[in-house]
């Protein structure tokens, strides 16, 4: 449709509605405007119908085309630490983070610090790197009202003593966030 054409419909639409015109047949039989007579109020109201079924019908087709994706309920404490406990065997500094709050608590061997997501990312990037995953296991879960805690152990590439791990999650708003990550040597028994 030309922007002539266009502006012609939108011209017309806006006319019915001021009650300027009406649809009529021409004495050659074809399809015509001309100025509204008086007393015709019903063959009015049939075209501003007519007219605004059209828009509306033009107006909600995208809608009906469009479909939202799928909703998804939001995973419980223990699903997101099963999340986090295969991101730890795996090495995977990202998919610990994907859950992390804005700031995280990360304790490595005793020296505990307040990072961001990216500078927590970056520290748990060298602690893989440093200390390659052969197998992780949380061996405990526990939940505190709003908070979940997680206790596992950290086997590494060299063979060593293997680490343990304690993890805390928070709820808000129904939604979980990684709040802090501690490291610390096993204890020898």
């Amino acid at each position: 449709m030309t922007a002539r054409r266009r502006g012609a419909v939108f011209l017309r639409v806006d006319c019915i509605l001021q009650g300027r015109w009406r649809h009529t047949r021409s004495s050659a039989g074809g399809a015509g405007t001309r100025p509204m007579q008086h007393g015709s109020a019903v063959g009015f109201r049939r075209q501003v119908r007519a007219y605004l079924l059209m828009l509306g019908l033009v107006g909600v087709w995208p809608l009906a085309v469009w479909t939202p994706g799928e909703v998804r309920a939001q995973p419980s404490g223990e699903q997101v630490l099963r999340e986090i406990e295969a991101a730890f065997a795996r090495g995977a500094e990202q998919g610990i983070m994907r859950r992390a709050a804005d700031r995280i608590e990360i304790a490595l061997f005793g020296a505990n610090m307040l990072y961001s997501e990216a500078q927590a990312q970056l520290v748990l990037r060298t602690f893989f790197r440093d200390f390659p995953p052969r197998r992780f296991v949380f061996e405990e879960l526990s939940r505190n009202g709003p908070d979940w805690f997680a206790v596992g152990t950290y086997w590494h590439g060299d063979g060593a003593e293997p680490f343990r791990i304690y993890v805390r999650l928070q709820e808000r708003a129904g939604t979980w966030a990684l709040r802090s990550i501690r490291i610390n040597q096993r204890a020898r028994r």
